[in-house]
């Protein structure tokens, strides 16, 4: 049996994961490379800020020592004591920091998560389609996945994939899909979205599912960065991915 490319439209091997003709990976895909990096640089920002706070709660121990030993005014000079100056700087800082960050979230113990491959919404349960899309999550974090029909601009299916698995949505009729795909931790049933760290994304190629008496599509996406993959994403709003 064989298979059409979706890219040059030339026919291939059912198993071939490279097209001969235009040298393009069939059944590879990478992901969001951005939001990978931006995690990293979040995870990092409230380390170092964690660093900080450990030591002005130091400074601000021994401040509390030296003010119960001895008094900042000295009432036996004419003068205030200029050494203590410093605190002032210092208590203002804390109170930047602590009023900057009341908007950091911070993950629960006991997040909460789906099981893997729970199908959040679906048109084509009952569908004759015999297209297939794989998500390899290959990354930390758990995904909701939306397959988009480009024509009808409406979610086919939706799909929760856990950090470090794998599911196949199968029945997918024929025609042009988008798919868009959210990452992070702390699942949120009634806003429909990750409470921790969400990123939002969007693969930028369409996915063309197409069926003849000896053929018909299959395609697999991993969510994490591959060796060979040919997808890029756009990161798109919450708004944007909400609306379908």
């Amino acid at each position: 049996m064989s298979k059409r490319c979706p890219f040059c439209k030339k026919q291939v091997k059912k198993s071939a994961s490279e097209c001969p003709h235009c040298r393009r990976i069939l059944i590879e895909y990478t992901g969001n490379h951005s939001s990978v990096q931006n995690l990293s640089a979040r995870v990092h920002k409230n380390s170092f800020l964690e660093k900080i706070k450990v030591r002005i709660a130091g400074f601000v121990k021994k401040i509390r020592n030296i003010i119960k030993n001895k008094p900042l005014l000295k009432f036996n000079k004419p003068t205030f004591n200029l050494n203590y100056l410093w605190i002032i700087p210092v208590i203002i800082f804390i109170v930047m920091t602590s009023s900057g960050n009341t908007d950091e979230q911070s993950l629960p113990e006991n997040y909460n998560r789906l099981p893997n491959g729970i199908i959040i919404s679906s048109l084509i349960r009952n569908s004759v389609g015999l297209g297939t899309l794989e998500f390899d999550n290959g990354t930390d974090n758990d995904a909701v996945a939306k397959l988009i029909n480009k024509k009808k601009n409406i979610s086919v299916s939706t799909v929760y994939i856990q950090a470090k698995s794998k599911f196949t949505i199968t029945k997918i009729p024929d025609g042009t899909y988008e798919l868009y795909f959210q990452t992070g931790k702390d699942w949120n049933e009634k806003e429909n979205k990750f409470l921790f760290h969400p990123s939002f994304s969007k693969f930028t190629d369409d996915f063309e599912y197409t069926t003849t008496d000896t053929e018909y599509s299959i395609y697999r996406v991993t969510l994490n960065p591959v060796i060979g993959g040919t997808a890029a994403t756009n990161t798109v709003s919450e708004n944007e991915f909400g609306k379908y």
